[in-house]
């Protein structure tokens, strides 16, 4: 089922401030964020790039809905050693995607792949990450959005989820 308009073009709207690569990757060299997480291949592939691991990191082997080269999977599934894996469809957050970030935040970081996309990872995480916490994702052809994680993200997250899982019930 597809998200409404209205819904589609509020998911749009940035969470935080849009950056270009290179200057997130200078921001985060000069002070690391207690947690950082990363939702995307093209946003992962630039941090690993760079040396930085995030803590935790979900991407789906695509990039615009377009599978990324081999090269760039190797990379990523090479870094994300004992992902866990699960399913999610474009345009849903499924309790598998839910249950596997709250697991993973619970461990302190690691890895996810979806099977599926991973486009709305992101707002799953700021619902459930730490106040402080920095989550990095794609804005499609501006660039990274960096996010320090307040309440008001959070709760602003909350309620697009609940929009979401609305919106995309039978």
């Amino acid at each position: 089922m597809a998200l409404s308009q209205k819904l589609q073009e509020e998911l749009r709207e940035p969470f935080g401030r849009v950056m270009q690569a290179p200057d997130a990757i200078r921001r985060l060299s000069d002070s690391r964020p207690e947690f950082l997480a990363a939702v995307g291949d093209e946003t992962i592939l630039n941090l690993l790039a760079n040396g930085i691991r995030p803590d935790l990191g979900v991407y789906d082997l695509r990039c615009k809905r377009q599978p990324i080269t081999d090269d760039d999977a190797k990379i990523i599934v090479d870094a994300s050693q004992g992902a866990s894996v699960v399913q999610n469809p474009a345009g849903t957050i499924t309790a598998h995607l839910k249950a596997a970030i709250n697991e993973r935040l619970l461990e302190g970081g690691g890895w996810i792949r979806v099977e599926g996309e991973d486009d709305l990872a992101a707002l799953a995480l700021m619902a459930s990450m730490p106040d402080g916490a920095v989550l990095l994702y794609g804005q499609p052809g501006e660039g990274m959005v960096w996010v320090e994680v307040t309440p008001a993200i959070r709760n602003r997250a909350i309620d697009l989820v609940i929009s979401v899982k609305a919106e995309s019930q039978p």
